[in-house]
Formats: structure tokens, C-alpha cells, sequence
């Protein structure tokens, strides 16, 4: 809600039922209704003072906050960063928070769609489903693993057999974690990338490349950890990239690791 007051202050409005009361360095920090401001002052010229209040109505108190022109700019500044990051973006991949429990689209989602297909099974079905046996046993082996230690060679065959049936599962099924009866596997890809050799022109050339783009001091000698880093965050912008990708041999790696339903990462 947006009022004018009669000092041609105007207040931006915010009402929330959150049960946790947040303090007031948290409402000076937080950046949603300085978002609403700089929207209000794009449509309208004149706006110069403005109020941004928050209204816990759990407790009913509210809290009050105003930004700097400085701080407002700075804020302009962060969100133009991030917009023109997300446009460069060349794969959203999801990422898991407890906002994940209030979504409606778990059947959609690679992280949640087989614990959306599985948990309402019963229990005969649920031992039948492809995802469900690929966890089960590679939980199975990897248990055996650590109690025989001779076997740990034949064992760990087993284990990249399975491994290799696991992203294939994934591939198949547009699945990032695939649930089993007690564990749950994630699947991670990352890209691996090799650079010319020293004293070749092409290295030459992906040298003067990275050094007018301004990416050179990240990437210094190029370091392959640093060079890896810089494409895998998607930094660079689709011209640049293909600019540059044609020096290099890209590979894409995918990973499992294994977890407890709940738990951590083994």
C-alpha cells in the first residue's frame, strides 16, 4: 500500500504474518521495499521522501526504514548485476531451500519429482521402481565396502557399474536426485575444461582474447581451476563464451553421491 502524506512524504506499506520478528538491522537491510521505491520514483519524478514501514500484524508493531540516495543506487546497481547474470545464464539448475516444501510443482522439479512419484506408494511398488533399486544398491555396496576391505576393488567396480546406471537413470528420467527406500543419490555435472598447450598460437590467441575482455587477472597463466570457475559460473556472455570455447575441450563430468533421506552427503 502506498500513501502521501501531507509533508509529500510518501510510505510504502507492507503487511506480514510472519510468527519470527525480525530486528531492526534486518529491516534496514532488507531489500524488497527499496525495490517498490525505486519503482515508485521511476513513475513518479517528484518523489524524493519516502517511509518504508512494515507491519508484523502477529505482534502489531511496525518497523520503519528510509535509504540514502546512495544506498538506493547502490541497490540499483546490485539488481542491474544480477538481471544481466540471470540473461547470461546458460542453465537454471534448481536449488533446494524450505521454500521447497510450499511448491506446487514437485512433479516438475528434478530434485523432487521421484520423491513426489515415490512416497505414496505402497510398499510392494515402491521396491519395484527402477530409481527406488539403483539407490537401494549402491547403498547396499557401498555398506559392504566399508565392512570388507579385501573386496573393496571388486566392490568398487560394482559401485562405478551402478554409478554409470544412475546417471543414465537420470538422463532418461530429467532427474537430479533419485530416492531410494532409505537413501537418496544426487547427481551433480560440472564441466571440465583443458586449455591449448604453452607456445601454440591458438594459445596465443585465447590469451589476448581473455586479456581484452578484462578476465585475464582471473585466470592468470591460465589457470585451469580459475579458467573452469569462470565458465562453470556463467560469467561470461554468450558471445564471449563461444568466442572463447572454441580453444578449449569441454567435457561435461557427472557425479553421485550418496545421502540418508534427510541427512548429509557420504
Amino acid at each position: 500500500m502506498i500513501e502521501l502524506d501531507d509533508d509529500r512524504t510518501y510510505e510504502i506499506h507492507d503487511y506480514k504474518t510472519s510468527g519470527h520478528l525480525p530486528s531492526q538491522q534486518d529491516i534496514d537491510s532488507n531489500e524488497q521495499l527499496a525495490l517498490y521505491q525505486i519503482g515508485l520514483q521511476n513513475i513518479w519524478n517528484d518523489t524524493k521522501n519516502v517511509r518504508l514501514i512494515w507491519h508484523f500484524v502477529m505482534f502489531d508493531k511496525e518497523f520503519v526504514s528510509c535509504r540514502t540516495d546512495e544506498q538506493i543506487a547502490a541497490l540499483k546497481a546490485r539488481t542491474i548485476q544480477l538481471i544481466e547474470t540471470v540473461e547470461n545464464d546458460k542453465e537454471f539448475l534448481p536449488k533446494e531451500s524450505g521454500l521447497c516444501e510450499w511448491c506446487v510443482y514437485p512433479d516438475l522439479c528434478p530434485k523432487r519429482r521421484h520423491l513426489f512419484k515415490t512416497e505414496d506408494l505402497p510398499a510392494n511398488e515402491y521396491l519395484n521402481d527402477d530409481g527406488v533399486k539403483l539407490v537401494n544398491t549402491f547403498a547396499s555396496l557401498a555398506i559392504q565396502k566399508k565392512k570388507h576391505q579385501e573386496k573393496i576393488k571388486t566392490l568398487d567396480e560394482e559401485i562405478d557399474k551402478v554409478k554409470e546406471a544412475v546417471v543414465a537413470y537420470g538422463e532418461r528420467e530429467s532427474l537430479d536426485v533419485i530416492n531410494g527406500s532409505d537413501n537418496k543419490l544426487k547427481i551433480s555435472k560440472k564441466q571440465k575444461i583443458s586449455s591449448p598447450s604453452k607456445g601454440s598460437s591458438e594459445r596465443k590467441e585465447l590469451e589476448d582474447i581473455l586479456r581484452e575482455i578484462g578476465k585475464w587477472d582471473e585466470v592468470s597463466d591460465l589457470d585451469i581451476y580459475a579458467l573452469e570457475k569462470l565458465v562453470n559460473e556463467g560469467s561470461l556472455d554468450n558471445a564471449v563464451f563461444n568466442k572463447i570455447s572454441k580453444y578449449l575441450n569441454i567435457t561435461c563430468k557427472k557425479s553421485v553421491s550418496l545421502s540418508k533421506l534427510g541427512g548429509k552427503e557420504k
